[in-house]
């Protein structure tokens, strides 16, 4: 069995997987898997289980039974798969579990013979998207030619040496040689980038600009300087000719099987390949459209405050941590927001969490809800499976994985995860029996046409 992240409810990284994945129709690779795996190494998406650390176990063996539910009635976890996991795993530490039925939350919807639009051509590939997909693979075997004429233009990759001026003094960390750079990249402040536009190679300037008010940096914060700038030559990247022999060179970079001898049947390769993931996003899509349907129409009546806290600690963790990292060097808290969230500000940000930890959770329930009614569960061999595929992708033993686990006391939080994201798919086949698809071409977006 395989095991599917499903992109929109279920992605808690800060980046979120769909963004991740969404320009990569092909990856070399098993795209489940990876995602699964990259999944898992969150350890905090799946339910959460409250099992006690190991320095707080000690405290906790006098209390009775009553009173530790008590004492957990605001820390209780959806963990009605607790003597499912004491099979896929034995001797796994079950103590402190808190278990409880999902319809202590949900009254789930309807959930088959649902009706979904969805644009049926998106899991057509084209040659183009072959040749775009091979243009990709070839690039690690282009050369480069140094063009020390002309002028630049937007997209060029240029190199250049320049020099940023305040008040003709130059300021620290604005002067660099030898820099390559991409013209309209928006990665420099928007008037060097724009100003690097129509320059001619070998030729010194003198650009204008200003930095944004909110730069990061005091002493440049909306102030007034002059960069001066020297394209060196403009990198014309010269992808390598298509034939027989790069065909076998990348088959055997990129391990895709010693049978491809020819640029067809590599060809070929990619495009069955792009076709598997093309209709494994167009599964998923559809599940994620259903499921929208599914919770729009059920009637939640509670929250597992468990879920909720944990979930937005996490997430709230992940934003401390770019911070710390950041931090040192100049980045602000507002700057890692825009870049990493594209959120304006910390209320954004709180607003952010609220909405997809509230989404997480109605997932799970969902999910839980329509497993339960259909008796739907996950095999040990098909968990085990997926361990497999997590130790592979992360080049560790099972052996290695445990040790892990227990060390940072996550063995039982890692096989409810495991689990969970292996309801995702059975239930996702489960509602996709009785689906009707309705053609939704895409639209095209016209307003910048003249």
């Amino acid at each position: 069995m395989d095991f599917i992240l499903r992109e929109k409810y279920a992605s808690m990284f800060v980046m979120s997987l769909e963004d991740t994945f969404k320009n990569t129709r092909y990856n070399g690779g098993n795209m489940k898997s990876k995602r699964l795996v990259a999944m898992l190494m969150a350890g905090c998406m799946a339910l959460s289980f409250t099992a006690c650390k190991k320095e707080e176990k000690s405290n906790k063996e006098s209390e009775s039974a009553s009173q530790n539910t008590t004492q957990n009635a605001e820390q209780k976890t959806i963990l009605y798969t607790y003597d499912y996991l004491k099979k896929i795993t034995p001797g796994i530490d079950t103590e402190g579990a808190v278990v409880y039925k999902v319809d202590d939350f949900i009254s789930v919807g309807e959930y088959k013979n649902l009706s979904v639009e969805i644009d049926k051509s998106s899991k057509n590939v084209t040659d183009a998207d072959v040749l775009s997909t091979l243009d990709s693979l070839a690039q690690s075997y282009a050369t480069t030619n140094e063009i020390k004429e002309g002028t630049t233009k937007k997209g060029d990759v240029i190199n250049l040496d320049y020099s940023g001026l305040k008040d003709g003094v130059a300021f620290d960390n604005g002067t660099a040689q030898d820099q390559t750079y991409t013209v309209g990249s928006g990665k420099f402040i928007s008037d060097l980038d724009a100003g690097l536009e129509g320059l001619e190679v070998g030729k010194e300037y003198s650009i204008p600009c200003k930095f944004p008010d909110d730069y990061g940096n005091e002493e440049l914060n909306g102030k007034d300087v002059v960069f001066v700038v020297t394209v060196n030559y403009i990198a014309e990247t010269v992808l390598p000719e298509y034939n027989d022999e790069l065909a076998t060179k990348i088959a055997t970079d990129q391990k895709f099987g010693e049978d491809i001898k020819t640029m067809d049947q590599l060809k070929e390769h990619i495009k069955t390949e792009l076709q598997k993931n093309a209709e494994e996003i167009y599964k998923q899509n559809l599940f994620n459209l259903a499921m929208e349907q599914i919770i729009a129409s059920s009637t939640f009546t509670g929250k597992p405050e468990g879920d909720y806290t944990q979930l937005t600690q996490s997430l709230q963790a992940t934003f401390d941590n770019y911070v710390s990292q950041y931090s040192s060097m100049g980045i602000t808290e507002e700057q890692i927001l825009q870049y990493f969230y594209q959120l304006e500000n910390k209320e954004a940000f709180d607003k952010y969490v609220e909405e997809t930890v509230d989404n997480q959770v109605k997932l799970r329930l969902a999910v839980l809800a329509i497993a339960e009614k259909e008796e739907l569960t996950v095999t040990r061999e098909a968990a085990n499976k997926v361990i497999e595929e997590y130790c592979s992708y992360y080049g560790v033993t099972k052996e290695d994985l445990e040790k892990q686990l227990e060390e940072s006391d996550m063995t039982a939080s890692f096989y409810v995860d495991v689990y969970y994201y292996g309801l995702l798919d059975v239930v996702s086949d489960k509602v996709l029996e009785t689906i009707v698809e309705v053609d939704k071409p895409a639209t095209t977006d016209t307003t910048n046409e003249n």
